[in-house]
């Protein structure tokens, strides 16, 4: 009988952690001269991205990105013009990159491709040591 009970409980804790994944949120690999980079969701990739241009530039833009198409959109964040000099927007300007769409340009500059990940490549596949965690915490 202990036995079953401690079955439901995991079976619960499994599907407690499969139906509390981020859904919707998609994931984004980052691939550099045929070498896996980065693998994260929207906001991980931003700031991969700012400390990239930063690396190329010496300075830290502030990038903004935008799903709401359907696809992905990084473009210049107003807040650069309050923390950036003239001579420091100027050069990401001539970049391209600006307050419109720029992931084609900042993907040139760096030499990078920017793709999403998808479900077959391991998108919201449960990882077994999440599992265990949650088994050891609650039994």
């Amino acid at each position: 009988m202990e036995l079953r009970k401690k079955r439901s409980f995991f079976l619960r804790v499994i599907a407690f952690l499969y139906l509390n994944q981020e859904v919707g949120e998609m994931d984004y690999i980052l691939i550099k001269e045929n070498n896996f980079l980065f693998q994260g969701n929207v906001h991980h990739l931003i700031e991969t991205l700012e400390f990239l241009v930063e690396k190329h530039f010496e300075f830290r833009p502030l990038l903004q990105e935008n799903e709401d198409e359907g696809y992905l959109e990084i473009y210049l964040h107003t807040d650069s013009y309050e923390i950036l000099t003239r001579e420091q927007i100027e050069k990401l300007n001539n970049a391209g990159i600006t307050e419109v769409d720029s992931l084609k340009e900042i993907c040139n500059l760096l030499n990078i491709t920017i793709r999403p990940l998808h479900i077959e490549e391991g998108k919201k596949v449960m990882n077994l040591w999440d599992i265990h965690l949650a088994t050891e915490m609650y039994m």
